[in-house]
């Protein structure tokens, strides 16, 4: 085994280890409504650069947010990725506070040049996140007087997806991604602190399989030489999710009472635009998009309203040819600003994100180790609501190849 294998060996075994380390990505309390955290669909460099990729077309990283850039990148035949994430939690409400540490894989993408203008990727990557763990307390009359529910949380759902790109003209590409959603999404509610209601669980769990499909273009616009503007868009048509139930009501020595059936949710319609220009060794993105959740009816506590983000991202790279080390590494920056899919006791509230990152080349320019650090806020403490921050360190392993190349002997 060459050297250079052994290394990747070692780092895949270091995923997996941290794998099973831990699994959660956020840990939110919000996790609780709906679908729980849905998790954006940027990867390596991207995570650092707002997650704007819409209008984005590198030569040099895998763009997940549109499926037609996946054709932009020269030079590997194939690029296989890695995504780590690390974090640090505080939540805060009514005077008190709490802080957790989180982490493990976040996803693995395997990209394939599959021809002159065409290409495809494939891979896993959490598409919701359901974890949480809450404790609140209730004063439900003079005669029960006070109580405490334990919210309990587990799962989430995974997609498991397969892209392709194709170059139709000079200047306009095309993309499809199709995804297949898997996941269960299971709470418990535990009471406690009172003798007449102590000891009562509510259990749920939800599974559900669901195939869709994503669409983008991107056209690029003419400028002078030395600079590239490109325009993109991106379209999931909405659907019908159907979610196979089960509930259990248990009371200690008491018999459980079980029910099954389905529940309908709507994963709505997604519009994204975004724009890339790039100027030298400069790369400035930006990106709007709308998910109209508000189809959909509320539960206990929430109801749904249409989800509008903004992210804006900025990378430099002095000269990725040069002999020099350092004017061949990535810098970069980008925030992200979304409203919340769910208003929780009537109350909206907003998630924004600042991150920076940088990606180191290795082994030539056939690998590249992106590391980046993202602060983020989510929540609010009005209305006895939990005001989040959090602190992400991020770890993007990028393996390159060029298959069926010919070696060159002195």
């Amino acid at each position: 085994m060459t050297d250079k294998k052994g290394t990747w060996l070692v780092l895949l075994l270091l995923v997996l280890f941290l794998q099973t380390k831990g699994q959660s990505t956020t840990g939110s309390a919000y996790n609780i409504f709906g679908l729980g955290t849905l998790v954006g669909e940027g990867i390596g460099g991207y995570r650092t650069m707002g997650n704007a990729g819409i209008g984005s077309r590198s030569t040099s990283y895998v763009n997940l947010e549109n499926p037609a850039a996946l054709n932009a990148i020269s030079g590997p035949t194939q690029i296989f990725d890695i995504d780590l994430s690390l974090k640090n939690l505080h939540q805060s409400a009514g005077g008190e506070s709490f802080s957790t540490m989180l982490g493990g894989l976040e996803g693995m993408n395997l990209w394939l040049r599959t021809g002159k203008g065409s290409a495809i990727t494939l891979g896993a990557a959490a598409f919701s996140d359901g974890r949480y763990d809450v404790t609140d307390s209730y004063v439900l009359s003079s005669l029960i007087n006070s109580y405490s529910v334990r919210y309990q949380g587990t799962g989430g759902i995974t997609r498991f997806y397969l892209g392709a790109s194709q170059r139709v003209t000079k200047r306009l590409n095309l993309g499809v991604k199709g995804s297949f959603l898997l996941g269960n999404l299971s709470s418990l509610q535990t009471i406690s602190g009172n003798s007449l209601v102590s000891g009562l669980e509510v259990e749920q769990n939800r599974t559900v399989r669901k195939f869709i499909a994503e669409f983008g273009g991107q056209y690029t616009i003419p400028v002078p030489d030395g600079q590239r503007l490109t325009i993109g868009a991106t379209y999931r048509p909405a659907y019908q999710m159907t979610f196979d139930t089960e509930n259990k009501v248990i009371r200690a020595t008491y018999d459980s009472l079980t029910t099954v059936g389905q529940e309908q949710l709507t994963l709505p319609e997604k519009w994204g635009l975004g724009i890339e220009y790039q100027l030298g060794s400069w790369r400035i993105s930006g990106e709007s998009q709308v998910e109209k959740w508000g189809v959909n009816e509320g539960g206990e506590g929430f109801e749904y309203r249409d989800q509008l983000s903004f992210g804006l991202g900025a990378e430099f790279v002095n000269n990725p040819a040069s002999v020099s080390y350092f004017n061949r590494i990535s810098w970069r920056a980008g925030y992200e600003w979304k409203t919340n899919y769910t208003v929780v006791r009537n109350t909206n509230y907003t998630n924004a994100a600042t991150s920076i990152g940088l990606g180191l080349p290795v082994n030539r320019g056939y690998g590249m180790i992106n590391l980046g650090y993202q602060y983020s806020s989510m929540g609010t403490r009005s209305n006895q609501l939990i005001y989040e921050q959090t602190h992400t360190f991020t770890l993007n392993v990028s393996m390159r190849d060029v298959w069926f190349r010919k070696p060159v002997y002195d």
